[in-house]
């Protein structure tokens, strides 16, 4: 005899993702040429997995002043893949800079990230996820002494000593350079003066920053 079963329509019992889900069908019935001599069951269950849907998560990196440290901080995430009406969220995870030093496109990398949600159990996504922020250099502090000087007719000065605060740990920076300015020639104590073209050298020169101008005084 010819008898095949066939048609009908199944449903898992829940959405959600997991192993032996229960399966029910129902409408099922028998073709082929001898169908028309038995009778089947209509319903017929089984079980089969529901897979978790893979989605994409990205991150974004705020931006900070350096601070000796490669901690970053996520300022932004997303999701992508994610159906209509879940309720899902990227969540957790540390982030670090490549290193702790100034810079501007600097790689981010975030590890430990995961799902949270009423529907985060359906979903899977990756674990690390990467940006790009900048590490902006640390303003520091910056003094000059400026010595003395007899009349000359002119309002060049001359710089006799640099210092620099406000350095974190053991970084070294030091102060060179600059061209000293007597606000006028004339004779006068306590006389503004202002320095500039002050450059920083050392290791860790490149993660500091000092303005344009600094102002000292000296007699005339």
């Amino acid at each position: 005899d010819v008898v095949s079963y066939s048609g009908g329509s199944a449903t898992f019992s829940s959405k959600n993702a997991g192993n032996a889900i229960t399966v029910n069908a129902s409408g099922l019935g028998l073709t082929g040429t001898s169908a028309a001599n038995y009778s089947v069951n209509a319903t017929a269950v089984s079980t089969a997995d529901i897979l978790p849907k893979v989605i994409v998560g990205t991150i974004t990196a705020a931006d900070k002043v350096y601070d000796g440290n490669t901690n970053a901080l996520i300022s932004n995430r997303s999701l992508s893949g994610v159906l209509n009406g879940d309720k899902v969220d990227y969540s957790g995870g540390t982030a670090s800079f490549d290193n702790k030093n100034a810079g501007s496109g600097k790689l981010v990398t975030a590890t430990g990230l995961s799902l949270s949600g009423n529907d985060a159990g359906n979903y899977s996504v990756n674990s690390t996820a990467s940006a790009i922020a900048a590490i902006t250099p640390l303003s520091a502090q910056v003094s000059v002494t400026i010595s003395d000087k007899v009349y000359d007719g002119n309002t060049s000065a001359t710089i006799t000593g640099r210092s620099l605060a406000g350095l974190l740990g053991s970084d070294n920076a030091t102060l060179t350079g600059g061209t000293a300015t007597f606000s006028n020639p004339n004779v006068g104590t306590n006389k503004k003066v202002t320095v500039t073209g002050l450059v920083l050298s050392g290791t860790d020169a490149g993660n500091y920053s000092v303005g344009t101008s600094v102002l000292s005084s000296a007699n005339i």
